[in-house]
């Protein structure tokens, strides 16, 4: 009878699991592995890369589910009838001279850096002077701009300011531009810089005071703008003089926890592109790991395993998915084909849309006096991603047969022009670096280029990109032929009416009629959107304001059920360098060092990995864990500088990498 009662639960069980294919594999096919990393981006490929170095003697797989590299590091060419060598940047696009980890990785793995150019003589963080800000139909050049700020000449600029808005007239455009700079100050920041009340108490700059003080970590960064006294049209200003919607709901965190003597003076990008980073790092495990692989799998579920020597475990369900050559959309395949993994130790290395989608199984029951379950799992989690929101966007690459722009706008070599009009936020000349020998043409180094961003809240463009698009199977040769007449195919298919608006917001920009625009050669664009078949992720993201303070949140995430389960979360989303690809290598270098016990990247301390990494020198956790002193902290964050420039200089850079 109990014999019976067995079968008839496993029938039951598969009935109800259809087309999950539950019952497909068994026990005895499961493969049990040391390590399960999810996610081959710049952070799952950064640990596998230290696992392979670090514990050669482990067995590391990495589940990635499209077939790229890199997450959203994506370079592909831009136009090869143009150029064999220029590479668009869909996702992030440079690397900052602050970037310890990153120019780190560079420079161990012989990734040669270029220049990422602002303005057209050098890599340094500088705007062109004569590139152009556009306020609300009204045309300005950097310097312009910037002189009737230094000279505190709001009231000729296109905004509404309050009269009892303070507006230092020392406030210099790049200050606008950074957004951290009219946040409200601590008290005493300078002066204490060790004091846990002046890094979380926040004052109004109308000196009028709060009581009771208002704590950082609660606050939103418009809620901290309006309580430094700027009114909406100011906000607004410093938006569209910056380029960048910054998210309503987003914490507040520049100005607060930034190291001291930190100040980010040029840009690099590698010359095959920043995806170049990620390979790079997974070529080197691949070489010590091969056929440890798997693409095109994507994790479905999580739930505890009992193996019976009381080591923790876990099942992973995967489905077998499909990336369209036409379109780059990733999706699973019909039937549905799995891969089930047990693992010793889970890195998710995935970011929030991905582990949004991820199911928890709660089939356990919560037991308070037995530890963690499944059901505990579950809600651990849920509460972790709560924690955490980020920016939908979309990032545009156009290539042309010339710089047509050039003969209306002859100074826009090189940077951004910048609007508060339209949905198109800001445009780059694009300056693609050239030399070395990672960069075979060096013909791309005048490439008719230009980028562009477009925010979610400047308009609905999810509906204009993909509006009737039909799915296309076809082999890439005729994916121009798979799509209807109102579909734009010059690299990824687009729809002919957001090709027209993109016209009309750029010709004020270009200062030329719409029918001045020649048709472009190549068209690629990456829309950031965890409902995005393609990325299925945000752009960036943000930590939302909660009652629990989110450095809490972010040790936590690198083993949320503690030290007696093995499971991380790691990436930029779980940073303090949120929209950067420093914050996803942060985010691993801490969890590898400072949960598992791995030596620290090459060059660095593990002071420096604990204090000035992970945490950007934050002086509550800095001065919290064994110093005492500004001193202390001064001297730490003189040593982190001084590795940086030891790096920086040791970095293989080619010709377009040094200064002209």
């Amino acid at each position: 009878m109990n014999l019976f009662i067995f079968l008839l639960f496993i029938i039951i069980g598969c009935v109800k699991a259809k087309a999950t294919a539950d019952c497909d594999a068994t026990i005895d096919n499961l493969e049990t592995i040391d390590v399960a990393i999810v996610g081959a981006g710049t952070a799952g490929s950064y640990a596998a890369w230290r696992y392979s170095t670090d514990r050669p003697n482990q067995d590391v797989h990495i589940f990635e589910s499209t077939n790229k590299i890199g997450g959203r590091f994506y370079s592909p060419l831009i136009d090869e009838e143009l150029c064999n060598e220029a590479r668009a940047e869909l996702g992030g696009m440079r690397i900052r001279s602050t970037d310890l980890l990153m120019l780190a990785v560079a420079n161990e793995l012989n990734v040669e850096l270029g220049g990422f150019y602002l303005n057209r003589e050098s890599n340094e963080n500088v705007d062109d002077p004569d590139n152009i800000v556009r306020l609300r139909g009204i045309d300005y050049t950097f310097s312009e701009l910037s002189k009737l700020m230094q000279e505190g000449g709001y009231n000729k600029l296109p905004y509404n300011f309050l009269e009892d808005v303070v507006q230092p007239s020392n406030i210099t455009i790049k200050d606008m531009m950074d957004v951290g700079n009219f946040m409200p100050k601590t008290k005493k920041a300078e002066d204490s810089f060790c004091d846990e009340e002046a890094m979380l108490e926040i004052v109004s700059q109308d000196a009028a005071g709060i009581e009771p003080p208002v704590k950082a970590y609660r606050l939103t960064r418009t809620e901290a703008m309006h309580l430094a006294g700027m009114s909406q049209e100011a906000i607004d200003f410093s938006h569209a003089s910056s380029g960048y919607d910054i998210p309503s709901n987003g914490f507040l965190f520049d100005g607060l926890i930034r190291l001291k003597g930190q100040k980010v003076d040029k840009y690099f990008r590698p010359l095959l592109g920043m995806q170049e980073i990620p390979k790079a790092m997974h070529r080197a495990f691949a070489k010590a790991a091969p056929a440890k692989t798997h693409m095109n799998w994507m994790l479905i579920s999580v739930k505890k395993h009992s193996t019976g020597d009381g080591r923790p475990s876990y099942e992973l369900l995967f489905y077998k998915t499909s990336t369209n050559p036409c379109d780059d959309a990733t999706n699973t395949i019909s039937p549905i084909e799995t891969k089930r993994v047990i693992t010793r130790r889970l890195i998710l290395a995935i970011p929030k849309g991905p582990l949004d989608s991820l199911d928890f199984d709660d089939s356990v029951r919560y037991y308070p006096d037995k530890g963690f379950d499944n059901a505990a799992l579950k809600h651990f989690m849920t509460t972790m991603r709560n924690s955490v929101d980020g920016i939908e966007m979309m990032k545009i690459f156009v290539a042309y047969p010339t710089r047509f722009w050039n003969e209306t706008r002859p100074n826009f070599i090189a940077g951004r022009t910048l609007t508060s009009g339209g949905f198109l936020r800001s445009l780059f000349s694009w300056h693609t670096p050239i030399g070395g020998t990672q960069t075979l043409d060096p013909n791309c180094h005048s490439g008719s280029y230009l980028q562009g961003y477009v925010t979610k809240e400047r308009v609905d463009i999810a509906t204009l990109v993909t509006r009737n698009l039909p799915e296309c199977n076809n082999p890439v040769e005729s994916c121009s032929e798979c799509y209807p007449e109102e579909f734009f195919f010059k690299g990824l298919p687009i729809n002919k009416l957001f090709v027209q608006l993109l016209k009309a917001d750029m010709a004020p920009l270009l200062n030329m009629s719409v029918d001045s625009i020649p048709e472009m050669t190549s068209f690629k664009y990456r829309f950031y959107d965890p409902r995005n078949e393609v990325t299925r992720t945000y752009a960036v993201h943000n930590w939302i304001p909660t009652e629990k303070p989110w450095w809490e949140t972010l040790k936590d995430m690198t083993q949320p059920l503690g030290e007696s389960e093995n499971i991380h979360v790691i990436g930029e989303a779980y940073s303090l360098n949120h929209g950067w690809g420093e914050g996803a290598l942060d985010s691993a270098e801490y969890t590898l060092v400072e949960r598992l016990g791995f030596s620290p990247l090459a060059g660095l301390s593990q002071e420096q990995v604990r204090y000035d990494i992970m945490f950007q020198g934050l002086s509550l956790e800095f001065c919290r864990l064994n110093h005492s002193s500004s001193s202390s902290s001064s001297s730490s964050s003189s040593s982190t500088l001084t590795l940086m420039n030891s790096i920086a200089q040791s970095i293989h850079f080619g010709p377009a990498g040094r200064e002209r």
